[in-house]
């Protein structure tokens, strides 16, 4: 790549950057990276040549929390370390939310990463300061024994939702018990 071509390609990326959402929280800790496909079984066969995971909780037809919109999804859980990946197949009903952002074939496609929000109150506050920074939130639900989630969509910055839920990395991870503990 010639000079000139590098600086014109490295002038667009800051142009562009100037237009991309800043991280509307101070100290986020990941802990969950969720998929969409649409094939459980190829899905997880990807994500096992990828992350090198052998087994999984899978759960077929499954309803969402009473907060989302009526939908099934088949749903696939592992964890890689202390990291939970989830796999979603949109599988019928109001799915736009998953399937929308899906890949038509059997690939997967990172729908959201999930990150605690290590101050309650600044979890508290994550929907106004939002608002302040024109960052859409696509939608906020409640979940039982974790207190809630709000989805930050960051697409056009980061390619997918942040999924924000209140709680330090440091505090034993709530939703650990829902899923099988894997091995490499």
């Amino acid at each position: 790549m010639t000079s000139q071509r590098k600086n014109s390609a490295t002038l667009n990326v800051a142009k562009e950057a100037v237009n991309m959402h800043p991280l509307p929280f101070l100290n986020p800790a990941l802990f969950q990276v969720c998929y969409v496909t649409s094939d459980l079984d190829a899905g997880l066969t990807q994500l096992s040549a990828v992350h090198g995971v052998e087994r999984s909780r899978i759960k077929r037809d499954v309803a969402p929390l009473p907060v989302m919109p009526a939908m099934t999804l088949h749903q696939a859980h592992v964890y890689l370390g202390d990291v939970l990946l989830e796999l979603f197949q949109p599988a019928g009903g109001d799915d736009a939310v998953y399937r929308d952002l899906g890949p038509v074939d059997a690939t997967i496609r990172n729908r959201h990463v999930g990150m605690w929000v290590d101050d309650r109150r600044e979890y508290g506050a994550l929907r106004a300061r939002c608002a302040a920074m024109n960052v859409p939130v696509a939608f906020e639900i409640a979940i039982p024994d974790v207190g809630g989630a709000i989805n930050v969509d960051l697409h056009r910055s980061l390619g997918h939702d942040l999924e924000c839920s209140p709680g330090a990395a440091g505090e034993a991870n709530p939703l650990r018990r829902r899923a099988t503990v894997l091995k490499r």
